[in-house]
């Protein structure tokens, strides 16, 4: 064999792969092959297929783009649609399809990839925001934060409890709980996500808006770690976590921000930023994603909170999101969408009443997000259009609900019904709040 051969071949053997809440074992499989002349099936090797993957994530998702788009669709809808049609509902009940182009290995790769995008992503879209801005909608994003989550909490908290009966796919008892709090958040990076493909996140109103979803995850972190601290067995998690992370926060705004400020300086006026400086703070961001994992809390917050310290703007801010944010937004996102529609199975729906029944509650407690959003806003004596916005952009829902949702469905707190309700649901109200958003901003202006 070749010394190219012994570069990229490997012995055949067992693997373990670990996902959160279980295991799989694989048999382990060659990267790349010598080619179809050495009698080799591209097919049976990890990385023509994950390129075959990734040809076909875009190639579906931005046609599914391509035709929604007169609709004012966002990107978000047409790839998880895309991943859709990749899944199980539709190309995927082909046996052959599965086994070829979606086997376990591929698909593994495939996810760190997306997920390392995803994390650079948030860091881009905290890298823009004013700090200054932030500060001056404090008031006001508290407390439009605050109604805008609790009156949806014990709404739904209210209606799952009292149709549990109708909800077979509900396995567990505290599923009610997690349910509200995760659909009465409106989540920091799916509300970015948003305004960044309506060209508003640096709008005032749009920072209100991230504002306020960042008090919504605080609050909602408050909620889970009163959750954990009365499950006996997670007293020591629920108490060294958010003191971890607390420290972790501390060092990063007294130790790291005057390092990063301080390089700031450095650069001359009408200079080129040196390449090392970039470099540093790109690899800085997996650092602090590894730091948060490591503590137990969301890898999603390294990044977030690294964005936030790098001064917005010239000369290092703007630099940084030169160089990263096409590849970010145009290949690594897409990706990641597609991996989670390719999760969804339609077919799974079989009892309509309960899948009925869901969705009911499900919109109930978007109406009262959205309400309880408009009526706090306009007793501040925020324009009434403005407030309409504000409560069409804090139900968009996104990525990180549809992560919670799945590993609901991984932990059997929710059969495959259940979760390809939710998750639904989702698309829905993101493919109709997108569009009304976005022609009720435009009337504003």
């Amino acid at each position: 064999m070749s010394s190219r051969s012994n570069s990229t071949f490997y012995s055949q053997e067992d693997i373990r792969v670990r996902d959160d809440d279980f295991v799989v074992c694989l048999k382990f499989k060659h990267v790349n092959s010598n080619g179809i002349w050495a009698g080799h099936n591209p097919l049976e090797f990890v990385l023509p297929v994950m390129m075959l993957q990734v040809f076909l994530a875009f190639f579906v998702s931005r046609a599914v783009y391509f035709v929604l788009r007169p609709l004012k669709q966002p990107k978000f809808v047409c790839n998880v649609l895309g991943g859709i049609l990749l899944g199980p509902s539709v190309l995927g009940q082909s046996q052959v399809i599965r086994e070829k182009l979606f086997p376990p290995i591929e698909m593994f790769v495939l996810n760190m990839m997306a997920t390392v995008g995803t994390l650079y992503f948030v860091f881009l879209i905290a890298v823009k925001m004013d700090i200054s801005m932030i500060l001056r909608t404090a008031r006001k994003a508290w407390s439009v934060g605050l109604a805008g989550l609790m009156l949806p909490f014990l709404t739904l908290l209210f209606l799952i409890y009292s149709n549990l009966k109708r909800l077979p796919g509900v396995k567990h008892i505290v599923f009610p709980f997690l349910f509200a709090s995760c659909l009465s958040v409106s989540f920091f990076p799916v509300v970015a996500f948003a305004l960044e493909e309506l060209n508003l996140i640096t709008s005032e109103l749009g920072q209100l808006a991230l504002t306020s979803a960042i008090v919504n995850e605080v609050i909602l972190w408050f909620f889970l770690s009163l959750y954990m601290i009365f499950n006996e067995t997670r007293v020591l998690q629920a108490i060294g976590t958010p003191l971890a992370f607390f420290t972790l926060v501390f060092f990063t705004l007294f130790v790291v921000r005057p390092a990063i400020v301080g390089m700031a300086k450095k650069i001359p006026e009408g200079r080129a930023v040196l390449e090392v400086y970039v470099v540093l703070i790109l690899v800085g961001v997996l650092v602090m994603t590894f730091i948060t994992d490591m503590l137990g809390t969301s890898i999603i917050y390294g990044a977030l909170l690294l964005g936030f310290i790098v001064p917005d703007g010239p000369p290092l801010g703007s630099i940084l999101v030169e160089k990263t944010e096409l590849f970010v937004s145009e290949f690594f996102m897409p990706l990641f969408f597609v991996l989670v529609g390719y999760e969804i199975d339609i077919s799974a729906i079989k009892n309509w009443k309960a899948f009925a029944t869901l969705q009911g509650i499900i919109f109930v407690g978007y109406f009262a997000k959205f309400v309880g959003v408009v009526l706090t806003s306009v007793s501040f004596k925020i324009r009434p259009k403005h407030t309409l916005f504000l409560g069409l952009i804090l139900n968009t829902r996104g990525v990180v609900e549809l992560i919670y949702s799945y590993r609901w469905k991984v932990g059997k707190l929710l059969d495959q019904q259940s979760y390809a309700a939710i998750v639904l649901s989702t698309l829905a109200i993101t493919a109709v709040v997108t569009p009304l958003a976005d022609s009720l901003y435009n009337a504003i202006n």
